[in-house]
C-alpha cells in the first residue's frame, strides 16, 4: 500500500513551525579553532538540540555518502591525487569527482594545492588533493557510519511523527538551498518541466548520476544505494528529506514563481517515487536503485 504525502504528515510550507528552522539547521561553529583542526569536536558544544543537529548534519555532509567515503580512503592512501584521477578510478564524471573532493576539502578532511611546478604550462595549473591528516571521529569510516546511522535511528525515536517529518523536510530544504546556490550562472526558468534538465545536472554534480525524461516530463534518480541506508526501513520519514531537497532546487531556480510540492511516495526493493505538483500538475519522478527493500 503507498503512503502518499497526507499520510505522512509531509509539513506544510505555509503554516508557521515552533520546531526546527532551515537556519536553525545550517552548520554551526561548534568547537574552538584547535580542535576543528585535530577532527574533534568538544562535547560541551553539543548539549543543545541545535549543536547537535549541527554536528550530525556537519558529519553526515562530509562522510555520510558512501562514494565520498570510498574517494577519501582513495586519496588518503594514494597522496595527491586529481579530480580526473578520481573520475578514472571511480567511473566519475570530473565534475562530480571534482565535487565529492571539494566537500571533502570544506569539511578539513583533504587539502586542495594548485601544481605550479611546470612555469611553461599553458593554461590553468591543475589542481591536486592529499589527506590532510585530521583523524576521524571513531577509528574507520564503516564504524562512522553504524555510530551516525545509531545516532539518527535514536534521535528519530525521541522525537514525535510530525516533529520528526517536519526536521526531515527542513534539512532536505536547506540541502537543495545550498545545491542550487551553487548552480553559478544559471538562468531562471519559466517552469519545472523546463527545470527538469538543470534540476538533473545539480543532482548528479552532487553525486547522484541523475537523468532528465522529458518525454514524459519525469525526472528520472538511480542511485546504486539509498543515502539513509537500512534506517528507510524503519523511519520512513526519512523520505520527506528528498521532497525538501527537491523543493529547495527548484526555488533556487526560481520557477515561474509558482511553489512546487513534493510528494514523497514509498516503494519497494526496486526504488522510490517523489511526485512534484504545482499548478500544472506537472510530475518530477525519483526512483533510486537499491539493494535494501523498503517495505
Amino acid at each position: 500500500m503507498e503512503k502518499t504525502a497526507e499520510s505522512m504528515n509531509l509539513p506544510s510550507r505555509s503554516s508557521a513551525s515552533t520546531v526546527v528552522t532551515a537556519n536553525e539547521l545550517a552548520p554551526r561553529e561548534l568547537a574552538s579553532s584547535r580542535n576543528r583542526r585535530s577532527g574533534y569536536d568538544d562535547p560541551k558544544s553539543m548539549t543543545s538540540a541545535g549543536s547537535f543537529t549541527g554536528a550530525v548534519q556537519a558529519l553526515s555532509k562530509a562522510l555520510g555518502d558512501p562514494t565520498r567515503r570510498e574517494i577519501y580512503l582513495y586519496v588518503r592512501e594514494h597522496g595527491s591525487v586529481t579530480a580526473q584521477e578520481i573520475g578514472r578510478q571511480f567511473q566519475l564524471h570530473p565534475n562530480v569527482a571534482r565535487h565529492h573532493l571539494d566537500r571533502l576539502a570544506a569539511s578539513g578532511y583533504v587539502e586542495a594545492s594548485l601544481d605550479r611546478s611546470n612555469p611553461s604550462q599553458v593554461g590553468r595549473p591543475s589542481k591536486h588533493y592529499r589527506s590532510s591528516g585530521v583523524p576521524l571521529l571513531v577509528d574507520g569510516i564503516g564504524e562512522q557510519a553504524t555510530l551516525l546511522g545509531r545516532l539518527l535511528a535514536r534521535a528519530l525515536e525521541m522525537l514525535d511523527h510530525e516533529t520528526a517529518a517536519q526536521l526531515a523536510y527542513e534539512v532536505g530544504l536547506d540541502y537543495g538551498h545550498e545545491i542550487g546556490r551553487q548552480m553559478n550562472g544559471q538562468e531562471a526558468t519559466k517552469s519545472i518541466a523546463a527545470s527538469l534538465k538543470l534540476v538533473a545536472d545539480a543532482l548528479t554534480r552532487s553525486g547522484f548520476s541523475s537523468s532528465e525524461d522529458s518525454r514524459n516530463k519525469a525526472l528520472s534518480l538511480k542511485n546504486m544505494s539509498c543515502p539513509f541506508g537500512a534506517l528507510v526501513a524503519d523511519h520512513p520519514v526519512l523520505c520527506v528529506t528528498e521532497s525538501g531537497i527537491i523543493e529547495g532546487l527548484l526555488e533556487s531556480l526560481a520557477v515561474n514563481g509558482d511553489l512546487a510540492r513534493a510528494e514523497p511516495v514509498r516503494g519497494g526493493i526496486k526504488g522510490c517515487e517523489v511526485r512534484i505538483h504545482s499548478a500544472t500538475e506537472t510530475v518530477v519522478k525519483l526512483r533510486p536503485r537499491s539493494p535494501l527493500p523498503l517495505e
